[in-house]
């Protein structure tokens, strides 16, 4: 399964703590590492996923970097928004390099900037959307 993360937003609606030179993927809300960074953590303990394809804007690009390096997590690699579209564009875009990657690999779609509170729903969510994206079914989850 390939991981792709949308890193993208501007992060307005979490305003005073976002800001659009540093939004709401890269802060620290729910435990001492970003938002984005607990979005890359949380994919380790899933098997079988590959490492994630980020997609960002132009600006956010070395915080990507920087946030994956500091944390010493893994990624495939990160694509730059030619400019803001919204999700279903910089999906396209993501897919169109898993697909390059791997043409019969399932796609994990994941925002880097939500919180999941029980991580283990997560995982077993996971392993059953694998299941049956490998039988041809489409699957989308709502964990909270």
């Amino acid at each position: 399964m390939q991981a792709i993360i949308l890193a993208g937003g501007l992060g307005t609606r979490l305003w005073p703590l976002s800001r659009e030179q540093y939004p709401k993927q890269f802060q620290r809300v729910a435990s001492n590492l970003s938002m984005l960074q607990d979005t890359v953590l949380r994919l380790q303990e899933v098997s079988d996923i590959e490492p994630a394809i980020v997609v960002c804007s132009e600006m956010h690009r070395f915080l990507v970097r920087s946030h994956l390096r500091d944390a010493g997590l893994p990624y495939q690699s990160i694509i730059l928004e030619p400019s803001k579209r919204g999700t279903a564009p910089a999906t396209v875009i993501a897919a169109l390099e898993a697909m390059d990657l791997d043409e019969e690999s399932l796609m994990l779609v994941l925002p880097a900037d939500h919180v999941i509170s029980n991580e283990q729903q997560f995982r077993e969510a996971l392993t059953l959307a694998q299941s049956a994206g490998a039988m041809g079914y489409f699957m989308t989850t709502n964990i909270f």
